[in-house]
């Protein structure tokens, strides 16, 4: 009786209302149960073993990712989750799978699928790769020091390994080709310097994938890293000589120093740096993940 005192659209939103209610409001984002349910199934679609129902929690956590961008000036926009779609169909190894989970979320389009695989799948990359490692405000301090350090041994770089370890400084040693880009180089280190053995300590993990074309990306990427140290890095220097830039890799600032062409492998070179590690990626995540609001709606 009541539906009839009221205006279809107001039922259809109370309907709505009752049938997929609020679960969670991570910051300014309201997730829906729908999306919750989804979640689910892509968990169990990638793990059939797992009964856990950890759908929500995933969310929380993909939507503080999303809140901290946005906080940051960093908007997901419908142009992003539609390119985000295109790159999942090209580049899935397991089209099987993929149907699977967008069948459970209602299709492709929905808004379940794009709430619960689609934008997490994105900001999981995006807020490290295309934010934290390409934000150099959030690093000023560190990049303050390799600067200092760079200043002290421009022109006398035989004093690079002596100013290194008064300061405690830890120096590497890489190869560049253009072949293999940059690669630790296992000649040891004089006495007192460091090894690092690692330029993306805190990264994401990246799958280990066999497929051919993956592959063949990862060597072209490293043959584009190999191509931009030598021609706009090395080339300029001469053996012993120090860059006259601070260089950005990864999740360190290195101040480069040239040694000289490797023996007996065309287009390889050999090179000396102090490692200046960024603000840790877990710290600083830490951080900003507590300025976000959390109201859980519903039990699990």
């Amino acid at each position: 009786m009541i539906f009839r005192l009221l205006p279809l659209t107001l039922v259809l939103g109370l309907m709505g209302c009752w049938f997929d209610p609020k679960a969670i409001q991570v910051g300014d984002f309201i997730i829906k149960k729908s999306a919750v349910d989804c979640r689910d199934s892509v968990i169990t679609a990638s793990f059939p073993e797992d009964k856990r129902k950890l759908g929500r929690d995933q969310l929380i956590q993909a939507y503080k990712y999303v809140q901290i961008l946005k906080n940051h000036g960093v908007e997901i926009t419908p142009e992003n989750i539609k390119n985000e779609k295109e790159r999942i169909n090209s580049t899935t190894l397991t089209p099987e799978k993929l149907a699977a989970i967008k069948a459970a979320c209602g299709g492709e389009d929905s808004k379940a699928y794009e709430v619960a695989y689609v934008i997490p799948t994105l900001v999981e990359r995006t807020i490290y790769y295309d934010f934290y490692l390409k934000t150099p405000s959030l690093h000023t301090d560190t990049y303050a020091k390799a600067e200092s350090f760079r200043t002290k041994v421009t022109g006398m770089g035989a004093q690079f390994d002596s100013i290194a370890t008064q300061e405690n400084i830890p120096v590497s040693f890489f190869k560049v080709s253009l072949k293999k880009g940059l690669e630790l180089h296992k000649t040891p280190a004089k006495k007192g310097t460091k090894i690092k053995e690692t330029l993306l300590a805190d990264a994401p993990p990246i799958p280990v994938h066999e497929d051919p074309k993956f592959k063949k990306e990862q060597e072209e990427k490293k043959m584009l890293e190999g191509k931009r140290w030598i021609e706009e890095i090395l080339s300029p220097l001469q053996a012993g000589q120090v860059s006259d830039q601070v260089i950005d890799q990864g999740e360190m600032w290195l101040v480069v120093r040239y040694l000289k062409p490797t023996p007996w492998q065309k287009d390889s070179f050999e090179i000396q740096t102090a490692v200046f590690p960024k603000r840790p990626y877990a710290e600083w995540l830490e951080v900003e993940k507590q300025k976000v609001k959390l109201t859980v709606f519903t039990k699990e």
